[in-house]
């Protein structure tokens, strides 16, 4: 996961890499970027199925939450987890001081295809992603 789109407007975003199963981690055309954000409050940059922000403009910069501090609770050895996130408040003039952490849920998301083109290789992969949800 990491943050995408500058994140001096609504349009952050959350976005994911993702490495081909047995692919080499140096090589760059092993991996896929999605097509779109899996959370924003942006929908235009969605990805296909996936819904914009309810509460919360250009969420970015977050981390998975460890239950109990276990790692054996968290992803991936489970289907939902806690995550943090910041944002602005829907409604709030958009900037940097009315910025603030939220807690949420990510879970995993099977039959998820990224797209690319023009690349060498398999043009499509087809796996697990994240939804998140507010």
């Amino acid at each position: 996961m990491y943050s995408a789109n500058g994140s001096w407007s609504s349009k952050y975003c959350l976005a994911e890499l993702r490495l081909w199963a047995g692919g080499d981690p140096t090589y760059v055309w092993d991996w896929y970027k999605s097509n779109g954000c899996l959370f924003g409050s942006y929908a235009p940059n969605m990805m296909t199925g996936w819904d914009a922000t309810l509460y919360v403009d250009g969420p970015g910069h977050h981390t998975f939450v460890l239950e109990r501090g276990d790692i054996a609770t968290s992803p991936p050895s489970g289907n939902r987890f806690p995550t943090m996130y910041h944002a602005v408040a829907k409604g709030t003039p958009y900037s940097w001081s009315n910025r603030y952490w939220y807690t949420g849920t990510a879970v995993w998301w099977g039959n998820v295809t990224y797209r690319r083109a023009n690349v060498p290789g398999p043009t499509t992969d087809l796996g697990y992603g994240l939804k998140f949800f507010e």
